[in-house]
């Protein structure tokens, strides 16, 4: 999956993130990675069909695909232009597997239950002891490399290699369905299943992703990439976004089954006056605003997914 060079190359742009200037949001294939979604991703996925179905996700923090598992979905490929994405991901996979939930809350979140979290986020020995052994060789050597370069946890957490690390176990319990009560524990025992199926991790930008596919699926997630995809079009947003809604129609759908969807563009705070408007082929699901869970927003406004339906004459 990885040769030498692709290994070297990776750790020598480590210290390059680190120095990343706090304006550049673009992604490209070695940028911050984010620890947990900021998405209501359950609140969508429980609109949809998953059960049984494959799947094709972002690996991004890992929780689109831990949904999915939860909820019964049977294989999940996994893409993301970043290539550190899949180290985040497989290190929540690794403790996922051998950390109990609390174990897990501390190890993960450096402000947990309104109490700052210095001692046991990214603690070193609980990487050392427990979660290093369960993580892919590569995965081991990116992590070995990243406590090597930071004097103890905290400041990896703290360092701009992670986004999104700042919120409360409460908040991501409301927010993530693998993270409730028995859930969890069935997440330990569906990882190993996820693993038996040899999942494929497509380290590609969106657009070129349908030149490494090798099969069709069920269902698959965009995230909020239409929020990026100026960095990948040029232009104004609207035409950009005209540019990906045509890629999806015409070159992503290929790579559906048949009433295969597409779950192709997340709104924050969606408001249907002024926010981009579905076009024949999609729908709008509603969810509750993430940000009213996670930060303490009032403001009172539901996210929004756009589903794209594969037409019936796309073969």
């Amino acid at each position: 999956m990885h040769n030498h060079k692709e290994i070297i190359e990776e750790l020598i742009n480590l210290r390059n993130v680190f120095l990343r200037k706090d304006d550049d949001l673009s992604f490209t294939k070695y940028s911050p990675s984010f620890v947990f979604t900021t998405e209501n991703i359950s609140g969508y996925l429980n609109q949809l069909d998953v059960e049984d179905k494959d799947l094709l996700v972002p690996c991004a923090s890992g929780d689109q695909a831990f949904e999915a598992l939860v909820k019964g979905a049977n294989s999940i490929d996994l893409f993301d232009i970043n290539a550190y994405a899949y180290h985040v991901m497989q290190i929540k996979v690794a403790s996922i597997k051998v950390l109990s939930q609390d174990e897990f809350f501390k190890f993960f979140l450096k402000n947990n239950l309104g109490i700052e979290n210095t001692d046991d986020v990214f603690n070193k020995e609980v990487y050392l002891n427990k979660i290093r052994k369960e993580l892919p060789i590569h995965s081991r050597n990116f992590w070995d490399q990243v406590y090597k370069l930071f004097k103890n946890g905290y400041s990896i957490c703290n360092s701009r290699l992670l986004i999104n690390a700042k919120g409360s176990s409460k908040s991501y319990i409301k927010l993530l369905d693998y993270l409730k009560d028995d859930n969890y524990d069935l997440l330990k025992e569906r990882l190993y299943k996820l693993d038996e199926k040899n999942t494929t991790f497509f380290n590609y930008n969106i657009v070129n992703l349908p030149a490494a596919l090798q099969k069709k699926y069920d269902l698959i997630l965009l995230s909020n990439i239409q929020h990026y995809i100026q960095y990948t079009y040029g232009g104004s947003f609207d035409k950009a976004l005209k540019k990906y809604r045509d890629f999806v129609d015409n070159d992503l759908s290929k790579f559906l089954n048949n009433d295969g969807k597409v779950v192709s563009e997340y709104y924050y705070y969606y408001e249907e006056d002024c926010s981009p408007k579905p076009d024949d082929n999609q729908t709008i699901l509603t969810n509750p605003a993430v940000y009213n869970v996670m930060y303490g927003d009032e403001f009172a406004a539901d996210d929004a997914v756009l589903v794209y339906q594969k037409k019936k004459n796309h073969k």
